[in-house]
């Protein structure tokens, strides 16, 4: 790294680990975040650190008649449980060293509800809740926790919905405003087509 940070990055996914292993400031750890006895062990292994980024998420694309009770609980497991395991195995060692900065992947439809992303809308909006109420307690110990709302990322699928999730912020008011947009059909058609090459 640049600024001479050492970076811990874990994941599940190997083999996205393996393309960082070798590089200068990173180390690799597989880990799985809905493990407790795994963030223990990673947080024993890592010893006190300066910064913890909460990353992993899951989003069920549906309404409330089409998430079952299996998706919804992964969702809270995966989205919001994992924060606070994390949260809960790394803060002793900032504490013992006497500070540190927390930052929570919270997403831009914790603020505003949308309607195909019900499970997405209601972690999110609890992890934003968690991560103030967290704040609150943890600032005058030394220990900064935000959370960051990064808005809709190019992935497999996006465009093959017929509206896309865009998020600009609005500095005025301090919350993000998200506009559900149509995709043209033509747009779709070419990227499904460029995707089946």
């Amino acid at each position: 790294m640049r600024e001479g940070a050492s970076v811990i990055a874990t994941d599940l996914n190997e083999a996205l680990l393996a393309e960082l292993k070798g590089r200068p400031g990173f180390s690799v750890r597989r880990l799985d975040v809905l493990d407790p006895a795994a963030i223990t062990a990673a947080a024993r292994e890592a010893g006190a650190v300066d910064i913890l980024f909460n990353g992993a998420g899951f989003v069920h694309a549906g309404s409330v008649l089409d998430c079952t009770e299996e998706e919804w609980a992964f969702a809270f497991d995966l989205n919001v449980r994992s924060q606070f395991r994390t949260i809960k195995a790394f803060v002793p060692g900032m504490l013992a060293k006497g500070g540190g900065s927390i930052i929570n992947t919270v997403g831009l439809v914790a603020g505003d509800a949308v309607a195909q992303r019900l499970d997405d809308a209601a972690t999110r909006g609890a992890i934003q809740a968690f991560t103030q109420s967290l704040a609150g307690r943890l600032q005058g110990r030394g220990i900064r926790v935000n959370a960051v709302a990064p808005g809709p990322a190019h992935r497999p699928g996006l465009l093959d919905h017929p509206h896309v999730l865009l998020g600009v912020g609005d500095l005025r008011a301090r919350r993000p405003v998200v506009a559900l947009l149509p995709v043209p059909a033509d747009l779709r058609a070419r990227h499904r087509a460029g995707r089946d090459r």
